[in-house]
Protein backbone atom coordinates (compact mmCIF):
# COMPACT_ATOMS: atom_id res chain seq x y z
CA UNK A 1 0.00 0.00 0.00
CA UNK A 2 1.57 3.34 -0.82
CA UNK A 3 1.36 6.09 1.46
CA UNK A 4 1.27 9.87 0.06
CA UNK A 5 0.04 13.01 0.98
CA UNK A 6 -1.82 15.69 -0.92
CA UNK A 7 -1.50 19.12 0.25
CA UNK A 8 -4.25 21.49 -0.54
CA UNK A 9 -8.00 20.77 -1.03
CA UNK A 10 -9.26 23.46 -3.89
CA UNK A 11 -9.70 22.35 -7.29
CA UNK A 12 -6.23 20.72 -8.20
CA UNK A 13 -6.43 18.66 -4.98
CA UNK A 14 -9.70 17.74 -5.05
CA UNK A 15 -9.93 16.71 -8.99
CA UNK A 16 -5.90 15.01 -8.08
CA UNK A 17 -7.64 13.13 -5.24
CA UNK A 18 -10.91 12.17 -6.86
CA UNK A 19 -8.75 10.65 -10.02
CA UNK A 20 -6.17 9.10 -7.68
CA UNK A 21 -9.21 6.58 -6.28
CA UNK A 22 -10.65 6.19 -9.46
CA UNK A 23 -7.43 4.42 -11.29
CA UNK A 24 -6.05 2.37 -8.72
CA UNK A 25 -6.86 -1.14 -7.84
CA UNK A 26 -8.85 -1.72 -4.64
CA UNK A 27 -7.09 -0.99 -0.63
CA UNK A 28 -3.67 0.25 -2.55
CA UNK A 29 -3.68 3.71 -1.79
CA UNK A 30 -3.55 4.81 2.05
CA UNK A 31 -3.32 8.83 1.83
CA UNK A 32 -3.00 11.82 3.76
CA UNK A 33 -5.03 14.64 2.80
CA UNK A 34 -4.25 18.05 4.49
CA UNK A 35 -7.06 20.46 3.67
CA UNK A 36 -6.79 23.03 5.93
CA UNK A 37 -10.19 24.65 7.47
CA UNK A 38 -11.63 24.24 3.92
CA UNK A 39 -14.14 21.73 2.60
CA UNK A 40 -12.95 19.89 -0.48
CA UNK A 41 -13.12 21.51 -3.88
CA UNK A 42 -13.64 24.81 -2.61
CA UNK A 43 -10.65 26.43 -2.25
CA UNK A 44 -10.01 30.65 -3.27
CA UNK A 45 -11.83 30.23 -6.59
CA UNK A 46 -15.36 28.17 -5.43
CA UNK A 47 -15.94 29.21 -1.63
CA UNK A 48 -17.36 32.93 -2.52
CA UNK A 49 -20.97 32.80 -1.99
CA UNK A 50 -21.88 35.54 -4.50
CA UNK A 51 -24.00 34.76 -7.21
CA UNK A 52 -22.66 37.55 -9.27
CA UNK A 53 -18.73 35.91 -9.27
CA UNK A 54 -19.57 33.57 -12.27
CA UNK A 55 -17.78 31.25 -13.91
CA UNK A 56 -15.66 32.29 -16.88
CA UNK A 57 -16.13 28.86 -18.92
CA UNK A 58 -19.64 27.85 -19.99
CA UNK A 59 -20.76 24.99 -18.14
CA UNK A 60 -21.03 21.73 -20.71
CA UNK A 61 -17.52 20.23 -20.95
CA UNK A 62 -16.38 20.72 -17.35
CA UNK A 63 -17.20 17.35 -15.22
CA UNK A 64 -14.83 16.03 -12.39
CA UNK A 65 -13.73 13.47 -14.42
CA UNK A 66 -12.51 13.59 -18.11
CA UNK A 67 -14.41 10.30 -19.36
CA UNK A 68 -17.90 12.08 -18.36
CA UNK A 69 -16.79 15.63 -19.26
CA UNK A 70 -20.84 16.59 -19.33
CA UNK A 71 -21.81 15.39 -15.59
CA UNK A 72 -21.40 18.40 -14.58
CA UNK A 73 -24.03 19.85 -16.97
CA UNK A 74 -25.84 16.33 -16.67
CA UNK A 75 -26.57 17.06 -13.03
CA UNK A 76 -27.68 20.41 -12.89
CA UNK A 77 -30.17 19.85 -15.79
CA UNK A 78 -31.65 16.74 -13.48
CA UNK A 79 -33.31 19.33 -11.16
CA UNK A 80 -33.62 22.41 -13.86
CA UNK A 81 -33.98 21.88 -17.37
CA UNK A 82 -33.31 25.34 -18.47
CA UNK A 83 -29.67 25.30 -17.67
CA UNK A 84 -27.93 25.25 -20.99
CA UNK A 85 -24.47 23.84 -22.03
CA UNK A 86 -23.35 27.90 -22.78
CA UNK A 87 -24.45 29.02 -19.59
CA UNK A 88 -22.26 30.71 -17.43
CA UNK A 89 -22.99 29.73 -13.70
CA UNK A 90 -21.66 31.14 -10.07
CA UNK A 91 -18.94 29.76 -9.17
CA UNK A 92 -20.53 28.22 -6.05
CA UNK A 93 -22.81 26.48 -7.72
CA UNK A 94 -19.65 24.43 -9.24
CA UNK A 95 -18.12 24.37 -5.93
CA UNK A 96 -21.25 22.40 -5.09
CA UNK A 97 -20.74 19.93 -7.72
CA UNK A 98 -17.02 19.60 -7.31
CA UNK A 99 -17.59 18.93 -3.18
CA UNK A 100 -20.23 16.34 -3.54
CA UNK A 101 -18.40 14.39 -6.29
CA UNK A 102 -15.01 14.72 -4.43
CA UNK A 103 -17.22 13.05 -1.36
CA UNK A 104 -18.74 10.27 -3.94
CA UNK A 105 -15.47 9.02 -4.73
CA UNK A 106 -14.38 9.42 -0.92
CA UNK A 107 -17.13 6.96 0.04
CA UNK A 108 -16.84 4.52 -2.62
CA UNK A 109 -12.69 4.54 -2.15
CA UNK A 110 -13.34 3.40 1.75
CA UNK A 111 -15.62 0.54 0.51
CA UNK A 112 -12.96 -0.70 -1.82
CA UNK A 113 -10.58 -0.82 1.09
CA UNK A 114 -8.27 2.90 0.25
CA UNK A 115 -7.24 4.22 3.59
CA UNK A 116 -7.80 8.12 3.43
CA UNK A 117 -6.87 10.24 6.46
CA UNK A 118 -8.73 14.08 6.63
CA UNK A 119 -6.40 16.16 8.20
CA UNK A 120 -8.20 19.26 8.89
CA UNK A 121 -5.03 21.75 9.37
CA UNK A 122 -2.04 23.46 6.95
CA UNK A 123 0.92 21.73 6.15
CA UNK A 124 3.76 24.29 7.38
CA UNK A 125 7.20 22.28 6.56
CA UNK A 126 8.08 19.15 4.46
CA UNK A 127 11.18 17.97 4.50
CA UNK A 128 13.38 14.24 3.72
CA UNK A 129 12.95 11.12 6.24
CA UNK A 130 14.63 8.08 6.23
CA UNK A 131 12.46 6.52 3.72
CA UNK A 132 10.45 9.29 2.43
CA UNK A 133 8.80 12.63 3.75
CA UNK A 134 7.61 14.10 7.06
CA UNK A 135 5.28 16.49 7.20
CA UNK A 136 4.43 18.97 10.22
CA UNK A 137 0.78 21.24 10.34
CA UNK A 138 0.05 23.57 11.72
CA UNK A 139 -1.19 21.68 14.76
CA UNK A 140 1.60 20.21 15.95
CA UNK A 141 1.47 16.81 14.02
CA UNK A 142 3.96 15.13 11.99
CA UNK A 143 2.61 12.94 9.34
CA UNK A 144 4.90 10.24 7.68
CA UNK A 145 4.78 9.37 3.93
CA UNK A 146 6.58 8.32 0.98
CA UNK A 147 5.13 11.03 -1.64
CA UNK A 148 3.69 14.39 -1.59
CA UNK A 149 1.41 16.17 -4.23
CA UNK A 150 1.14 19.93 -3.22
CA UNK A 151 -1.99 21.43 -4.81
CA UNK A 152 -2.13 24.53 -2.87
CA UNK A 153 -3.03 26.89 -5.43
CA UNK A 154 -2.72 30.22 -5.77
CA UNK A 155 -0.77 32.13 -3.04
CA UNK A 156 -2.34 34.63 -0.79
CA UNK A 157 -1.70 37.70 -2.19
CA UNK A 158 1.44 40.17 -0.60
CA UNK A 159 0.53 43.87 0.40
CA UNK A 160 1.30 45.80 -2.49
CA UNK A 161 5.16 47.76 -2.38
CA UNK A 162 3.32 51.03 -2.26
CA UNK A 163 1.28 50.73 0.73
CA UNK A 164 2.43 51.58 3.47
CA UNK A 165 2.03 50.11 7.07
CA UNK A 166 -0.44 52.43 8.45
CA UNK A 167 -2.78 51.53 5.33
CA UNK A 168 -2.23 48.03 6.14
CA UNK A 169 -2.76 48.79 9.39
CA UNK A 170 -6.07 50.55 9.17
CA UNK A 171 -8.34 48.04 7.90
CA UNK A 172 -9.37 49.40 4.84
CA UNK A 173 -6.52 47.92 2.73
CA UNK A 174 -7.74 44.90 1.54
CA UNK A 175 -5.43 42.16 -0.15
CA UNK A 176 -8.46 38.88 -0.18
CA UNK A 177 -10.93 40.77 -3.17
CA UNK A 178 -13.53 37.95 -2.06
CA UNK A 179 -13.70 38.45 1.45
CA UNK A 180 -14.38 42.56 2.25
CA UNK A 181 -15.53 43.26 5.73
CA UNK A 182 -18.35 45.86 6.38
CA UNK A 183 -16.95 49.39 6.88
CA UNK A 184 -17.17 51.53 10.03
CA UNK A 185 -19.62 53.47 7.99
CA UNK A 186 -20.95 52.97 3.84
CA UNK A 187 -17.62 53.93 1.86
CA UNK A 188 -17.95 57.01 -0.77
CA UNK A 189 -15.30 55.74 -2.52
CA UNK A 190 -13.98 52.30 -3.07
CA UNK A 191 -10.52 51.78 -5.37
CA UNK A 192 -10.06 48.44 -6.71
CA UNK A 193 -6.49 48.19 -7.96
CA UNK A 194 -6.38 45.49 -10.65
CA UNK A 195 -8.56 45.80 -13.65
CA UNK A 196 -8.59 41.57 -14.29
CA UNK A 197 -11.16 39.03 -14.05
CA UNK A 198 -10.38 39.21 -10.34
CA UNK A 199 -10.92 43.41 -9.93
CA UNK A 200 -14.48 42.40 -11.82
CA UNK A 201 -15.38 40.44 -9.21
CA UNK A 202 -14.25 43.26 -6.59
CA UNK A 203 -16.01 45.65 -8.23
CA UNK A 204 -19.55 43.90 -8.89
CA UNK A 205 -19.70 42.67 -5.18
CA UNK A 206 -18.90 46.27 -3.89
CA UNK A 207 -21.44 47.60 -6.90
CA UNK A 208 -23.94 44.99 -4.94
CA UNK A 209 -22.76 45.68 -1.58
CA UNK A 210 -22.52 49.73 -1.54
CA UNK A 211 -25.15 50.50 -3.69
CA UNK A 212 -24.20 54.49 -3.70
CA UNK A 213 -20.22 54.20 -3.33
CA UNK A 214 -17.93 55.37 -6.39
CA UNK A 215 -15.80 53.25 -7.87
CA UNK A 216 -12.52 53.58 -9.56
CA UNK A 217 -10.33 50.50 -10.98
CA UNK A 218 -7.08 51.10 -12.13
CA UNK A 219 -4.39 49.38 -13.87
CA UNK A 220 -1.15 49.86 -15.98
CA UNK A 221 -3.23 49.37 -19.33
CA UNK A 222 -6.35 50.21 -17.72
CA UNK A 223 -7.65 47.10 -19.85
CA UNK A 224 -11.13 45.30 -18.52
CA UNK A 225 -11.46 41.71 -19.97
CA UNK A 226 -12.80 41.53 -23.33
CA UNK A 227 -16.38 39.58 -22.96
CA UNK A 228 -17.34 36.10 -24.66
CA UNK A 229 -19.83 35.62 -27.17
CA UNK A 230 -23.52 34.89 -26.13
CA UNK A 231 -22.29 31.43 -27.91
CA UNK A 232 -18.90 29.96 -28.94
CA UNK A 233 -17.40 30.91 -31.81
CA UNK A 234 -16.64 28.39 -34.67
CA UNK A 235 -13.02 26.82 -34.74
CA UNK A 236 -10.71 28.35 -37.05
CA UNK A 237 -10.17 26.05 -39.94
CA UNK A 238 -6.59 26.74 -40.44
CA UNK A 239 -5.38 26.61 -36.56
CA UNK A 240 -2.67 24.06 -37.01
CA UNK A 241 -0.91 25.41 -39.48
CA UNK A 242 -0.97 28.75 -37.50
CA UNK A 243 0.87 26.89 -34.59
CA UNK A 244 3.27 25.32 -36.69
CA UNK A 245 4.42 28.40 -38.09
CA UNK A 246 4.44 30.23 -34.55
CA UNK A 247 6.67 27.36 -33.54
CA UNK A 248 9.22 28.01 -36.25
CA UNK A 249 9.75 31.31 -35.50
CA UNK A 250 9.88 31.57 -31.04
CA UNK A 251 9.75 34.97 -30.98
CA UNK A 252 7.08 37.51 -29.26
CA UNK A 253 7.33 39.90 -32.15
CA UNK A 254 6.90 37.46 -34.80
CA UNK A 255 3.88 35.98 -32.48
CA UNK A 256 1.95 38.91 -32.56
CA UNK A 257 2.73 39.39 -36.03
CA UNK A 258 1.34 36.61 -37.05
CA UNK A 259 -1.96 36.34 -34.91
CA UNK A 260 -2.79 40.18 -35.84
CA UNK A 261 -2.59 39.67 -39.22
CA UNK A 262 -4.52 36.10 -38.97
CA UNK A 263 -7.29 37.71 -37.23
CA UNK A 264 -7.51 40.78 -40.03
CA UNK A 265 -7.16 38.85 -42.81
CA UNK A 266 -9.72 36.06 -42.37
CA UNK A 267 -12.94 37.43 -43.39
CA UNK A 268 -15.74 36.98 -40.60
CA UNK A 269 -13.02 35.15 -38.32
CA UNK A 270 -14.23 35.62 -34.72
CA UNK A 271 -11.03 36.58 -32.90
CA UNK A 272 -12.15 34.41 -30.28
CA UNK A 273 -11.49 31.38 -32.09
CA UNK A 274 -7.97 31.98 -32.66
CA UNK A 275 -7.27 32.84 -28.97
CA UNK A 276 -8.79 29.99 -27.85
CA UNK A 277 -7.70 27.98 -30.46
CA UNK A 278 -3.90 28.59 -29.02
CA UNK A 279 -5.27 26.98 -25.66
CA UNK A 280 -3.98 23.25 -26.54
CA UNK A 281 -0.66 24.46 -27.69
CA UNK A 282 -0.31 26.78 -24.71
CA UNK A 283 2.26 24.59 -22.99
CA UNK A 284 4.32 23.69 -26.06
CA UNK A 285 4.23 27.54 -26.98
CA UNK A 286 5.72 28.62 -24.13
CA UNK A 287 8.30 25.82 -23.43
CA UNK A 288 9.92 27.15 -26.93
CA UNK A 289 10.25 30.85 -25.46
CA UNK A 290 13.65 31.13 -23.50
CA UNK A 291 13.93 33.00 -20.15
CA UNK A 292 14.53 36.82 -21.81
CA UNK A 293 11.43 36.30 -24.00
CA UNK A 294 9.41 35.28 -21.53
CA UNK A 295 10.31 38.02 -19.19
CA UNK A 296 9.43 40.60 -22.29
CA UNK A 297 6.18 38.68 -22.60
CA UNK A 298 5.39 39.60 -18.83
CA UNK A 299 6.02 43.33 -19.88
CA UNK A 300 5.04 43.94 -22.46
CA UNK A 301 1.98 41.32 -23.54
CA UNK A 302 0.49 39.73 -20.91
CA UNK A 303 -1.68 42.33 -19.96
CA UNK A 304 -3.00 41.59 -23.77
CA UNK A 305 -3.13 38.17 -23.46
CA UNK A 306 -5.21 37.94 -20.53
CA UNK A 307 -7.62 40.97 -21.50
CA UNK A 308 -8.53 38.07 -24.37
CA UNK A 309 -7.73 34.96 -23.01
CA UNK A 310 -9.56 35.43 -19.76
CA UNK A 311 -12.91 37.04 -20.74
CA UNK A 312 -16.00 38.20 -18.98
CA UNK A 313 -18.90 36.01 -19.43
CA UNK A 314 -21.79 38.43 -20.91
CA UNK A 315 -24.10 38.93 -17.94
CA UNK A 316 -20.72 40.52 -15.75
CA UNK A 317 -19.50 42.61 -19.01
CA UNK A 318 -23.33 43.71 -18.91
CA UNK A 319 -22.95 44.48 -15.38
CA UNK A 320 -19.73 46.81 -15.82
CA UNK A 321 -20.97 48.54 -19.00
CA UNK A 322 -24.25 49.61 -16.75
CA UNK A 323 -22.00 50.97 -14.36
CA UNK A 324 -19.61 52.70 -16.03
CA UNK A 325 -22.21 54.46 -18.47
CA UNK A 326 -24.00 55.80 -15.21
CA UNK A 327 -21.10 57.03 -14.13
CA UNK A 328 -20.73 54.78 -10.67
CA UNK A 329 -17.47 53.00 -12.41
CA UNK A 330 -14.32 54.67 -13.28
CA UNK A 331 -11.64 52.73 -15.52
CA UNK A 332 -8.13 54.46 -15.86
CA UNK A 333 -5.01 53.47 -16.81
CA UNK A 334 -1.88 54.01 -14.37
CA UNK A 335 0.22 53.37 -11.51
CA UNK A 336 -0.22 53.69 -8.28
CA UNK A 337 2.75 55.11 -6.45
CA UNK A 338 1.46 55.57 -2.67
CA UNK A 339 -1.11 54.32 -0.71
CA UNK A 340 -1.08 56.07 3.21
CA UNK A 341 -3.63 56.85 5.99
CA UNK A 342 -6.33 55.27 7.44
CA UNK A 343 -9.42 57.36 7.66
CA UNK A 344 -9.90 58.10 4.83
CA UNK A 345 -6.88 56.55 2.60
CA UNK A 346 -4.70 58.72 0.74
CA UNK A 347 -3.62 57.32 -2.83
CA UNK A 348 -1.21 58.84 -4.83
CA UNK A 349 -1.09 57.46 -8.29
CA UNK A 350 0.32 58.49 -11.85
CA UNK A 351 -2.04 58.44 -14.94
CA UNK A 352 -0.34 56.77 -17.63
CA UNK A 353 1.02 59.19 -19.88
CA UNK A 354 1.56 61.93 -17.50
CA UNK A 355 4.50 62.98 -15.44
CA UNK A 356 2.86 64.76 -12.18
CA UNK A 357 0.63 62.43 -9.62
CA UNK A 358 -2.79 62.56 -8.54
CA UNK A 359 -4.01 62.46 -5.54
CA UNK A 360 -7.39 60.48 -4.46
CA UNK A 361 -9.01 59.69 -1.02
CA UNK A 362 -10.43 56.33 -0.83
CA UNK A 363 -13.13 54.87 2.36
CA UNK A 364 -11.67 51.42 1.05
CA UNK A 365 -8.53 50.37 -1.68
CA UNK A 366 -8.92 46.47 -2.81
CA UNK A 367 -5.99 44.58 -3.84
CA UNK A 368 -7.14 42.64 -7.04
CA UNK A 369 -4.27 41.91 -8.94
CA UNK A 370 -4.69 38.20 -9.51
CA UNK A 371 -3.08 35.12 -8.94
CA UNK A 372 -0.31 35.03 -6.34
CA UNK A 373 3.06 33.17 -7.88
CA UNK A 374 6.01 34.49 -6.51
CA UNK A 375 7.26 31.36 -3.70
CA UNK A 376 10.35 34.15 -3.37
CA UNK A 377 8.15 36.79 -1.54
CA UNK A 378 5.16 35.21 -0.06
CA UNK A 379 3.35 35.02 3.49
CA UNK A 380 2.49 31.12 2.66
CA UNK A 381 4.16 29.35 5.53
CA UNK A 382 4.96 25.88 3.41
CA UNK A 383 6.25 27.76 -0.17
CA UNK A 384 8.54 30.03 2.91
CA UNK A 385 9.94 26.86 4.31
CA UNK A 386 10.68 24.88 1.01
CA UNK A 387 12.23 27.67 -0.45
CA UNK A 388 13.76 29.29 2.36
CA UNK A 389 15.62 25.89 3.25
CA UNK A 390 16.98 25.17 -0.22
CA UNK A 391 14.56 22.21 -0.62
CA UNK A 392 12.67 23.64 -4.12
CA UNK A 393 13.92 26.06 -7.04
CA UNK A 394 11.82 29.26 -7.66
CA UNK A 395 10.94 30.23 -11.11
CA UNK A 396 13.22 32.76 -12.59
CA UNK A 397 10.27 35.09 -13.16
CA UNK A 398 7.81 34.47 -10.23
CA UNK A 399 5.64 32.10 -11.95
CA UNK A 400 5.76 29.39 -9.19
CA UNK A 401 8.35 26.80 -8.33
CA UNK A 402 10.71 25.28 -10.48
CA UNK A 403 9.35 21.69 -12.07
CA UNK A 404 8.97 19.32 -14.99
CA UNK A 405 5.53 19.97 -17.25
CA UNK A 406 4.68 16.51 -15.69
CA UNK A 407 4.59 17.92 -12.31
CA UNK A 408 8.07 16.98 -10.88
CA UNK A 409 9.44 19.49 -8.44
CA UNK A 410 12.99 20.55 -9.19
CA UNK A 411 15.75 21.00 -6.16
CA UNK A 412 17.41 25.09 -6.49
CA UNK A 413 20.83 23.49 -8.57
CA UNK A 414 17.79 22.13 -11.32
CA UNK A 415 17.70 18.53 -9.91
CA UNK A 416 14.85 16.26 -9.52
CA UNK A 417 13.27 16.08 -5.91
CA UNK A 418 11.64 12.32 -6.96
CA UNK A 419 9.11 12.30 -4.06
CA UNK A 420 7.32 15.70 -4.56
CA UNK A 421 5.05 16.84 -6.98
CA UNK A 422 3.45 19.93 -8.09
CA UNK A 423 0.09 20.27 -9.51
CA UNK A 424 -2.25 23.57 -10.85
CA UNK A 425 -1.09 27.06 -10.10
CA UNK A 426 2.90 26.46 -8.73
CA UNK A 427 3.23 25.23 -12.39
CA UNK A 428 3.11 28.54 -14.11
CA UNK A 429 6.59 29.26 -14.84
CA UNK A 430 6.96 25.92 -16.40
CA UNK A 431 3.46 25.18 -18.23
CA UNK A 432 1.95 28.91 -18.45
CA UNK A 433 -1.70 27.30 -18.61
CA UNK A 434 -2.47 25.68 -15.60
CA UNK A 435 -5.07 27.29 -13.52
CA UNK A 436 -7.88 26.82 -16.28
CA UNK A 437 -10.26 23.77 -14.75
CA UNK A 438 -9.24 21.44 -18.31
CA UNK A 439 -5.71 21.73 -17.66
CA UNK A 440 -5.85 21.09 -13.75
CA UNK A 441 -8.31 17.72 -14.67
CA UNK A 442 -5.97 16.74 -17.22
CA UNK A 443 -3.01 17.12 -15.23
CA UNK A 444 -4.20 15.55 -12.36
CA UNK A 445 -5.46 12.22 -14.41
CA UNK A 446 -1.91 12.19 -15.46
CA UNK A 447 -0.37 12.71 -12.33
CA UNK A 448 -2.49 10.13 -10.45
CA UNK A 449 -1.28 7.26 -13.20
CA UNK A 450 2.40 8.16 -12.71
CA UNK A 451 1.76 7.97 -9.14
CA UNK A 452 0.68 4.12 -8.72
CA UNK A 453 0.55 1.91 -5.57
CA UNK A 454 4.30 0.64 -4.82
CA UNK A 455 4.90 -1.99 -2.33
CA UNK A 456 6.52 -1.35 1.12
CA UNK A 457 9.72 -2.96 2.30
CA UNK A 458 10.13 -4.35 5.76
CA UNK A 459 11.74 -0.98 6.62
CA UNK A 460 9.09 0.96 5.47
CA UNK A 461 6.73 -0.63 7.44
CA UNK A 462 8.96 -0.45 10.69
CA UNK A 463 9.10 3.37 10.22
CA UNK A 464 5.38 3.95 8.84
CA UNK A 465 3.72 1.33 10.70
CA UNK A 466 0.27 2.01 12.14
CA UNK A 467 -3.09 2.04 10.27
CA UNK A 468 -4.47 4.97 8.77
CA UNK A 469 -7.62 6.57 11.03
CA UNK A 470 -10.39 6.42 8.31
CA UNK A 471 -12.24 9.90 9.85
CA UNK A 472 -15.73 11.23 8.73
CA UNK A 473 -14.76 13.75 6.38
Amino acid sequence: MRKLAVIGAGAAGSMFVAALLRQHRPGSLAITWLRGRQHAGRGVAYSTQADEHLLNVRSAGIGLHPDAPSEFLDTLRASDRTVRGGDFLPRRVYGDYLQAGTQRCVDDALQRGHRIEFVDADAHALRESAVGLHIHDDLGVRHDVEDAVLAIGALPACPLAAVRRDAQESGRYLRNPWQTPDPVETPRHILIIGTGLTAVDAILSAARQWPQAQLTAISRHGCLPREHGEVPAAPYAHQASLHAALLETPSLRQWLRLVMDTIRHEPGLDWRAVVDGLRPATTQLWSALDVAERGRFLRHVRWLWEASRHRMPPASARQIGDLRASGRLRVVAGHVHDVCGSAPLAVYWRARGRRRPERSEACLVIQATGLGTDVRNTDHPLMRQLVGEGLVGADPLGLGIAAEASGQVLRPDGSPWPRVHALGTLLRGKVWECSGLPEIRSSAQRLAAALGPAPLTRRHMQILGGQFAVAPP
